[in-house]
């Protein structure tokens, strides 16, 4: 009852206020109406502005036309001044042409007559003259006169031909007189029909663009006359339309104001019965409180998340089903929940204007509220620590923080569910705390999947680090067997060295021992023949002496290279056997044989053609050659076959070197 009184006065306001804006929405409209008129007056205005200045631009351009007009007609008179002139020197010229012709005639004819006359003169003359000479008799006259006659004819001549040429130049001076009095002709006559075509062009040609120019005036004049009647005619129409409108206007701000006062007598009418209205209005909202209640019940019951509230002083307010179904069916043997009242206040602070909470579950009265942590059996997740009490976000909204965790867990017998839980703090009018709410839900199965996603990410992190692992050993093999490689390369050119000779780079005598004793044995196994060369080069020291050590080193490389090239089979060997001697291993070689080869090499050293003059065997390096050859037996040495060859080498260096001496041990 005590909102009543300001109930109705806010309706009387609401009516009044609408008349005013109705009032004000009129006076708007008058406003808008004379803007719109006085936009037509301007555009009216720029209507005409435009008009005047096309006009002027008319006048301009009509200016300039007769200007035009003028300066063709200054051509006009100009061009008939010119031709006028034109004709007048052509008249003059003609007169002279003509005066000209008849001096040339008159000159004609006086020459005609003087060249008759002198004919005649002549022709008597030359009758006297030779009627005299005639009857005189003297010779010499007589000649002189023939001379004279002879001279009066050359000069009669002479006047026939200057005669004919002036006949000629007559004829021409006319010809040119008649073409030159032809072409003034033709100039006049085409000066004159250049006029009278020019005079016709001018003439159409104007005419027609003022003409032209003349009817698009007339249409702009007419165009813009009946924009400025269109233009007068919506000026009338807008007075009149605002007239009329002012008067709906002033009409309609009568029927408000009647409006008004009906709605000042019912509001009179309508406070007398304001108890009534007033007690509907309550039976109404209180209507609206309970379903809202209903609703908010329906809503928190149906949140697939857990719901617990607190009050400011730590107690439980509210917890709905999903709340009981994590933390068990004794939920409410573990919190004190209040009475209908208080869900009542919790709803209104929560949700304001939508009511209060409703629950019909049975709420027994505790007096002792025991710490969260023990109360609900909440740890540290993996841990059989409880959960402190501090840290609960639930306690901390309680001190007006906002706070969410992860790492909480339920123990409930033989089964942990962990949780998630959010906390946020609601305030009253004053700022401080009056309820905390918190949410929480079963997140086992994120914890699985979480514990699956990393347990998949150790797997993977374990695998790729067996692969790093993998690919390191490979790479480590790789290396090994580089290694490896690269020592039995080393070896073998250890080997390869250790069974050359430095100099020659042919196998050495250690090379040699081997393979003689290697192919001795063989050729017991076998019953094979084996034969030995052994070579020495003629007077070697008197080479060193007469070429120095370094030619006789290079000597010494370029025999032994010839001899390697006249071994031929894979089985032969040559190998340097000491300073200047070389020796050669022929396996299944018979004595004929032998001899053969060492017919080759002191061939392949004589053509090498190295200079010796300090020996007495040849002009050029020479070698002196034993062969050796026979079938091994258990009771001969291969010393046997080695003293054999260097038996025949002695042989061959006492009968004089440069030969090839065999012998056979047996």
């Amino acid at each position: 009852m005590s909102d009543s009184p300001n109930f109705m006065p806010k309706r009387k306001v609401t009516h009044t206020d609408e008349v005013q804006h109705a009032l004000l929405h009129c006076q708007q409209e008058k406003v808008e109406l004379a803007r719109q008129l006085q936009q037509t007056q301007q555009q009216l205005h720029e209507a005409t502005t435009q008009m005047q200045q096309f006009q002027l631009e008319q006048q301009n351009t009509i200016n300039r036309l007769n200007q035009k007009l003028e300066q063709a007609r200054r051509e006009y008179f100009d061009l008939e001044l010119l031709l006028r002139t034109t004709t007048e020197h052509a008249d003059a010229l003609e007169e002279a042409l003509s005066h000209k012709m008849d001096l040339i005639v008159s000159e004609k004819s006086d020459l005609e007559i003087i060249l008759e006359t002198i004919t005649e003169h002549a022709d008597l003359m030359a009758g006297q003259l030779l009627d005299k000479a005639e009857s005189q008799h003297p010779a010499s006259l007589k000649q002189n006169f023939l001379n004279e006659i002879k001279i009066l004819r050359r000069r009669v001549d002479e006047l026939k031909r200057e005669k004919f040429d002036l006949r000629l130049l007559l004829e021409t001076t006319t010809a040119h007189a008649d073409a030159l009095e032809d072409a003034l002709r033709t100039r006049s006559l085409g000066e004159v029909q250049k006029k009278n075509l020019l005079n016709e062009q001018l003439s159409s040609k104007k005419i027609d663009e003022l003409c032209q120019l003349i009817e698009k005036l007339k249409f702009t004049i007419i165009q813009l006359q009946q924009e400025k009647l269109d233009l007068e005619l919506l000026l009338q129409t807008s007075t009149e339309h605002a007239d009329v409108l002012e008067d709906a206007l002033r009409q309609r701000a009568e029927e408000v104001l009647q409006e008004k006062s009906d709605l000042e007598i019912l509001l009179e009418n309508t406070t007398e019965h304001s108890a009534l209205v007033e007690n509907e209005l309550q039976h109404q909202a209180e209507e609206v409180a309970r379903a809202s209640e209903r609703r908010l019940a329906q809503f928190l019951e149906a949140v697939p998340v857990g719901v617990l509230v607190l009050d400011a002083a730590s107690k439980p307010y509210y917890a709905n089903r999903m709340a009981q179904q994590i933390f068990g069916d004794n939920l409410w043997q573990k919190i004190e929940f209040l009475q209908f009242e208080d869900a009542r206040q919790f709803a209104h602070h929560v949700l304001g204007e939508f009511g209060h909470k409703q629950c019909s579950i049975p709420r027994p009265h505790l007096t002792h509220v025991p710490k969260i942590s023990e109360q609900f059996q909440t740890y540290l997740a993996g841990t059989n620590t409880l959960y402190p009490d501090e840290l609960q976000p639930i306690m901390r909204s309680l001190r007006g923080e906002s706070a969410s965790i992860d790492d909480m867990e339920l123990h409930q017998q033989d089964k942990i569910i962990p949780l998630e839980v959010w906390a946020t703090p609601i305030f009253d009018e004053h700022g401080e705390v009056s309820y905390a709410i918190s949410v929480f839900q079963d997140i086992t199965h994120r914890k699985q999947a979480e514990a699956q996603r990393i347990r998949l990410i150790q797997e993977q992190e374990a695998h790729k680090a067996a692969l790093r692992v993998n690919v390191q050993l490979q790479q480590e093999i790789s290396e090994r067997e580089k290694v490896e490689a690269a020592l039995h390369k080393a070896n073998q050119e250890l080997q390869r060295l250790a069974i050359l000779d430095g100099l020659t780079q042919i196998p050495n005598r250690r090379r040699l021992d081997e393979y003689l004793d290697q192919e001795w044995k063989r050729a017991i196994r076998e019953q094979s023949t084996l034969a030995f060369i052994m070579c020495d080069v003629d007077f070697f020291k008197r080479y060193n002496d007469t070429h120095g050590h370094q030619a006789g080193d290079k000597c010494l490389q370029q025999v032994a290279q010839a001899i390697s090239r006249s071994v031929k089979r894979a089985a032969d060997l040559a190998a340097r056997y000491g300073g200047e001697e070389f020796a050669v291993v022929l396996p299944n070689t018979e004595l004929s044989g032998a001899v053969q080869v060492a017919s080759e090499i002191a061939q392949a050293v004589a053509t090498l053609y190295l200079s010796h003059p300090a020996s007495t065997a040849s002009p050029y390096i020479s070698l002196s050659i034993g062969v050796a050859a026979l079938v091994p037996a258990a009771h001969i040495s291969l010393s046997a076959l080695v003293q054999a060859a260097d038996t025949a080498l002695y042989q061959a260096k006492t009968q004089g070197r440069n030969r090839i001496v065999s012998h056979s041990p047996i």
